[in-house]
């Protein structure tokens, strides 16, 4: 999983277009070689993205990483957290905490899940 920062409020028109540059052919390149891949993004492009002392990451990212720890977020029960489930477990929850700030996800093989944790890793 990789996670790519975002840009300031107010950035430079040229370090915006850089920045999504990147983005574009990083999903590219991954989707090329993998055949499956899904993007998630903490807030849409004219929302802020909050991070919040009391969680000690940014809102989305906080119940992301809570939702690939949870057992109760496996919605298919394979004994996975796929990126899609822990993303149906994250969105809404980060919207509930702040309503001003709306996650969004892309699924590019909704064919198959992306399972990322095996519940064998969970204590």
């Amino acid at each position: 999983m990789l996670e790519l920062p975002t840009l300031p409020t107010g950035a430079p028109r040229d370090q915006q277009s850089a920045q999504g540059s990147f983005t574009a052919n990083f999903v590219v390149g991954v989707g090329l070689k993998a055949h499956k891949y899904v993007v998630m993004v903490s807030s849409q492009s004219d929302q802020k993205s909050y991070e919040r002392r009391a969680l000690q990451h940014g809102v989305f990212t906080y119940f992301l990483l809570k939702g690939f720890g949870q057992k109760s977020a496996d919605t298919n029960h394979n004994k996975w957290i796929s990126a899609e489930e822990a993303y149906g477990y994250a969105g809404w929850r980060a919207i509930q905490y702040e309503p001003t700030q709306r996650p969004d996800a892309w699924d590019y093989n909704r064919a198959q899940d992306l399972d990322m944790i095996d519940f064998s890793l969970l204590s």
